[in-house]
């Protein structure tokens, strides 16, 4: 109970000061770009004068290579803001997808709306366009080399392919490729395209989109899949299905690097939860697991140098029963190699609640770099750690 306590006063500590909170982010050659919430001033109304709920905003914001706030943009569409893709580059361009959930509880009414978004390299809104509005918003989306794949909970599944002028190319009403990305995260390989996610009886989603029940009967977790589909094309193509451990929970982080899938997945054990990470290479359909036994969760991995790989934990905020006070294990660092622990390192420098930090491996310096986003004023300094060294670059 304390320990909840601790931790409610520690998030509404944050939530009153905080202005940005960064999601995602995508860095590319000439320029870092981040995009999350923009929480609405404490004093504001939070009801808009359409009577939604209204308290978050989306944002993109734009750095320099030096981590130099050059510019950003809100997207006040009256309600709150609910989910968003990553941002990704095509071209002289930077793209993504962004959801709103209006809501007025007192009324008993709500819908989801989803917008297409295009953006120049100095922030100027090339293209935005708004989607269909329906009560539950969309299941999954892909963007693919050509084409943008959105699959939309309408009156029952309903699956659009925009080109990235976002004009309607297709309604899709291929079976295959509706199961392949319901509720599912999509990858590009040089076989085809790989996903993980839930794999279903449409027509039995459909009745539930019917009848409002998506998502509230009481069963089991529903099975996960690392699903492929051939290269002929994302339409018309052949899937096959490789399971996870029934037992397991697959716990949505996963990360693609050189045509394979990485997965975290969580299992109970004697009262405490254990994480596995597990592989699935892309190429020859093999599932295997890379790292077992691990007790917090991740927030990044990546495959290093020579078969060697690295992932972070969460920085974790405890009560300390015996001592009676909060404690924070920091962000930490693991090197693995050849199954062993070759580095273990705790990140105490990066202590700042007020921060959002994302970690990336450069295997060009054999180190991490480490974006550090300020809430408050929507700054971001860099930091390299060195794996050689074991240290901060200066």
């Amino acid at each position: 109970m304390k320990a909840i306590f601790v931790f409610l006063l520690l998030f509404l500590s944050c939530l009153c000061y905080s202005q940005f909170t960064a999601k995602n982010k995508l860095e590319t050659k000439n320029a870092i770009y981040a995009s999350g919430v923009k929480w609405m001033d404490a004093s504001s109304d939070t009801l808009h004068k359409n009577k939604y709920e209204h308290t978050i905003d989306f944002y993109v914001a734009g750095f320099n290579k030096e981590g130099k706030n050059i510019w950003q943009k809100v997207f006040d569409k009256g309600c709150n803001f609910s989910r968003s893709s990553e941002l990704i580059e095509r071209g002289d361009f930077i793209y993504g997808m962004y959801e709103t959930s209006c809501e007025n509880n007192r009324a008993g009414e709500g819908f989801r709306t989803s917008f297409l978004l295009k953006m120049d390299s100095v922030g100027n809104i090339v293209n935005e366009k708004k989607l269909d509005s329906t009560f539950y918003g969309y299941s999954s989306f892909f963007f693919a080399n050509d084409f943008i794949f959105i699959l939309f909970y309408s009156d029952k599944l309903k699956l659009v392919k925009y080109n990235y002028d976002f004009e309607l190319v297709e309604n899709v009403t291929d079976s295959i490729t509706m199961q392949f990305l319901y509720e599912s995260k999509v990858f590009t390989t040089k076989k085809g395209y790989l996903a993980i996610g839930k794999f279903e009886n449409l027509k039995q989603v459909n009745n539930k989109i019917n009848t409002r029940m998506l998502g509230y009967e009481f069963q089991k977790p529903n099975q996960v899949f690392v699903k492929r589909l051939d290269t002929l094309s994302i339409q018309h193509g052949k899937m096959y299905l490789t399971p996870l451990p029934l037992n397991e929970i697959y716990q949505q982080s996963v990360w693609f690097q050189n045509n394979s899938l990485y997965f975290l997945t969580s299992i109970q054990n004697q009262k405490k939860l254990v994480n596995k990470i597990y592989r699935f290479d892309g190429m020859k359909n093999k599932l295997e697991i890379v790292s077992g036994g691990i007790s917090n969760n991740i927030l990044y991995f990546s495959e290093a140098k020579n078969g060697a790989c690295l992932y972070i934990t969460y920085r974790e905020v405890i009560f300390d029963e015996r001592e009676k006070k909060v404690k924070i294990n920091p962000y930490t660092l693991y090197f693995i190699k050849n199954g062993k622990i070759m580095l273990q390192y705790g990140f105490k420098e990066l202590d700042n609640l007020k921060s959002t930090y994302f970690f990336e491996f450069k295997p060009d310096r054999n180190a991490i770099q480490i974006l550090c986003l300020n809430s408050i004023s929507n700054s971001m300094e860099i930091k390299y750690f060195n794996l050689s060294t074991s240290k901060f670059e200066k």
